[in-house]
């Protein structure tokens, strides 16, 4: 291990025991490096800074992060039914519930998310919240057009976990008569989740929605299972509620962006799923899951930064959005001008090599997802790539270079 990642981790260490023993309010950079046993300029010289050390620990510790990986990993998500569903959200549940009670950390930070205002447990939740709408978005199909709202159960659940563990914990009092500090009602509270949860799939699936035709936004197919209809109009709710996160997300995406030398032209067009997703309007669910994809993919990609210094930002992000299937129609104009004005000023050997350049690159595009900004419309490579052939074959024609 470098020295530098060393301290790194030694000054999270320390964090991590003042944090146990005196609360998150008691880090600051002198207190860790005093702890860690270095100056207190370790801090900035490791991390840049107390803020971005204090990220490092809460993203580090964030228990949710490593139940998406144990539940999830290895399985197929888009493949799963309800039942193996249903099983998955059970097993989340319960695995968070054990793992909030053994660690005092979680409790600490989770406690702090829920009461104080801050802007650095604000990001944390809403990652997580991105990490989980995937997850959400699997059960829309079982619980679109009926009179059961699954998040709201989850969110029930959930929160009512941390506090009953809070309580616990910090008072040892009982909350209704149970008490989660005996290992018998721990385990009663285990099955209760499992009941509240799977009372919910039956609520839903009682409540009208099989049957054939099409039942608020579903169609049924033939064997008796849901699909959800992609053309279906998403509940005026459910874009009141996300409406806020979508449009905080984006925020904070644009000013990476911009930040990052991206020209404003293409950071505007990579915004449109997201103001196409706006209140008093009709979203349509196939645009509400590709925006789901999308700005997953796109906090990714400024979270883990462009890399070297000298790569051009402007191409990375043209690719990646490629490789979104974000097939806009300003999106591939602006492409075609792009490539239009990178031959202008060439002779014709120049213009076919570079449009080749220009063709390899796109076809190199890695595919983030098969899923297509407008689904009606030719995928944004293919037409581009058309686009190429053409100019290609026109060069031919006019002067023999191939």
């Amino acid at each position: 291990m470098r020295d530098k990642d060393k301290t790194k981790a030694l000054l999270l260490e320390a964090a991590s025991r003042i944090v146990k023993e005196k609360g998150f309010e008691a880090l600051n950079a002198s207190a860790i490096g005093r702890e860690a046993g270095r100056a207190p300029t370790a801090v900035n010289q490791a991390f840049g800074s107390l803020r971005a050390l204090m990220q490092a620990y809460v993203e580090g510790k964030d228990h949710w992060r490593l139940l998406f990986e144990g539940v999830i990993e290895g399985l197929d998500v888009d493949g799963l039914d309800a039942v193996v569903l249903k099983d998955l959200f059970v097993r989340l549940m319960q695995d968070n519930l054990k793992v909030f009670w053994e660690d005092l950390e979680m409790q600490v930070l989770i406690a702090r998310q829920m009461t104080v205002k801050d802007k650095l447990m604000r990001a944390v939740s809403d990652k997580r919240e991105l990490e989980a709408r995937r997850l959400l978005a699997l059960t829309d199909k079982y619980f679109a057009g009926t009179d059961v709202s699954f998040k709201s159960v989850l969110a029930v659940v959930l929160y009512g976990c941390y506090g009953l563990v809070l309580h616990a914990q910090n008072n040892g009092s009982t909350v209704s008569g149970i008490d989660i500090n005996n290992d018998r009602e721990l385990e009663v509270l285990n099955k209760t989740i499992a009941q509240i949860l799977g009372w919910a799939w039956e609520a839903a699936s009682g409540s009208g929605v099989r049957g054939s035709g099409e039942v608020d936004g579903f169609v049924v197919a033939g064997s008796g299972d849901e699909v959800l209809n992609p053309d279906a109009v998403v509940p005026a709710p459910e874009v009141e509620s996300q409406f806020p996160l979508y449009w905080d997300m984006w925020s904070r995406i644009n000013y990476s962006l911009r930040g990052a030398g991206v020209s404003p032209e293409l950071v505007n067009l990579a915004g449109i799923p997201f103001r196409k997703f706006k209140v008093n309007s009709d979203v349509k669910w196939c645009d509400y899951h590709y925006l789901i994809v999308y700005s997953e993919a796109l906090v990714r990609l400024v979270e883990e930064g462009f890399g070297e210094e000298a790569v051009d930002v402007d191409e990375l992000l043209r690719l990646y959005l490629v490789g979104l299937g974000f097939n806009s129609v300003r999106f591939a104009a602006y492409y075609v001008e792009y490539m239009e004005g990178l031959i202008a000023e060439l002779d014709a050997a120049d213009r076919a090599r570079v449009l080749r350049e220009q063709w390899e690159l796109i076809a190199r595009a890695e595919l983030v997802t098969e899923l297509r900004y407008n689904r009606y419309r030719p995928a944004v490579d293919a037409s581009l790539l058309e686009w190429i052939d053409e100019k290609l074959a026109l060069l031919a024609e006019g002067t023999g270079a191939e």
